[in-house]
């Protein structure tokens, strides 16, 4: 499923609506519909410990089923909206599970410095929690790879922050370079 959001995110993006259309119809609704109707009563082991797993999965199912609706019709405005929900939603779930990786906090740092006037502590938390988590299974084989981006990415966010100010500039400049790592590395959810 990740891959296939990957993959429909970036044909989003790219104004491909009736490509990703084509992708989430195809990869990710059938996962997603397998994993409501056969393993909504029962959670995998790892996230054994979380409650609610069926109104997780039922919500996973109705945004989904909203996210697909929308990219039929050509909406990709409603797409994009829906698609970041899901995103959101399993960082949710991993947050409950404990079993955040790096992909989960670039989501979050990316998620942080995109609103119109971003807490600096909050990016500044988010920034360490990066480079201090394990990496997602997808990204592992990219180890060094990654562990550079991240590395290139957080010097600028400490430049960026090192004053606890963020000025119109940085946050832009931020912006970008979160985006680009998101896209890189956050996107996934696993």
């Amino acid at each position: 499923m990740s891959a296939s959001f990957v993959r429909t995110s970036t044909l989003l993006d790219d104004r491909d609506t009736s490509e990703a259309a084509v992708e989430f119809q195809t990869q990710f609704i059938p996962t997603m519909k397998t994993l409501y109707t056969n393993a909504a009563n029962t959670a995998p082991e790892r996230y054994a410990n979380v409650t609610g797993w069926y109104d997780w999965t039922k919500y996973l199912y109705l945004v989904s089923v909203k996210a697909q609706k929308a990219l039929e019709a050509g909406n990709a405005e409603e797409a994009a909206r829906n698609l970041r929900l899901l995103r959101e939603h399993y960082y949710l779930l991993h947050d409950k599970a404990g079993t955040h990786k790096a992909n989960d906090f670039i989501y979050e740092f990316n998620r942080q410095v995109n609103q119109s006037e971003p807490y600096v502590e909050k990016l500044k938390t988010a920034a360490r929690q990066v480079v201090k988590a394990k990496p997602m299974a997808a990204t592992r084989a990219e180890k060094k790879a990654c562990k550079k981006a991240v590395k290139q990415w957080y010097s600028g966010v400490k430049k960026a922050l090192k004053d606890d100010q963020l000025t119109p500039e940085e946050k832009q400049t931020l912006e970008q370079t979160s985006r680009d790592l998101y896209k890189a590395y956050g996107m996934r959810f696993e």
